[in-house]
């Protein structure tokens, strides 16, 4: 085996042996990305249910409120016809506690809607995060990845060149 086929020889095991650490790089580089864009597709979907929450509550919300505002208004307009009718008092006495009843547990509802929606604000924050960081992370590994890929472009063509000339001084050698 002379000189020239050793060279040509090593020149393929090593071009070889970067093809291969270059592609089990970028699979694992892939399949991790390919389960942060999984990530990211479940978080969205999350994302999206929360909003749904939001939104049903916001409408509840709403809803009580408005029914909150009837009943108070109607809670008022008992109370001044119960100063002009003395005689039907005791009455009207007992249906305004029964609204003011159902008043209270509106409130109480009420209240119990904001915290959800407070708590539902907090855990929508949270995913936004929990996103962004899922993002930038990608991000940061599609950059080392594209610099290993670069890196052995590099590598590959600095090996390649010298070889090159190691066989073109071969041939001369052989020429003379």
């Amino acid at each position: 085996m002379c000189i020239r086929d050793r060279v040509k020889q090593r020149h393929q095991l090593d071009i070889n042996e970067v093809q291969l650490s270059s592609t089990k790089t970028k699979n694992a580089l892939e399949s991790h990305i390919a389960e942060l864009r999984n990530n990211e597709t479940r978080m969205q979907n999350d994302l999206s249910r929360v909003y749904e929450l939001l939104s049903k509550s916001k409408k509840e919300s709403e809803a009580a409120n408005k029914e909150n505002e009837e009943l108070r208004r109607e809670v008022f307009k008992l109370s001044s016809e119960r100063a002009s009718q003395e005689s039907e008092g005791q009455r009207w006495k007992d249906q305004s506690t029964l609204l003011m009843n159902e008043v209270d547990a509106l409130v109480k509802d009420r209240d119990t809607y904001k915290a959800l929606v407070e708590a539902n604000n907090e855990e929508l924050e949270h995913k936004n995060k929990e996103l962004t960081d899922k993002i930038l992370e990608l991000d940061i590994i599609q950059r080392k990845y594209e610099e290993a890929l670069r890196s052995m472009e590099g590598e590959a063509s600095e090996v390649i060149c010298p070889l090159s000339f190691l066989t073109f001084a071969a041939d001369e050698e052989i020429n003379v």
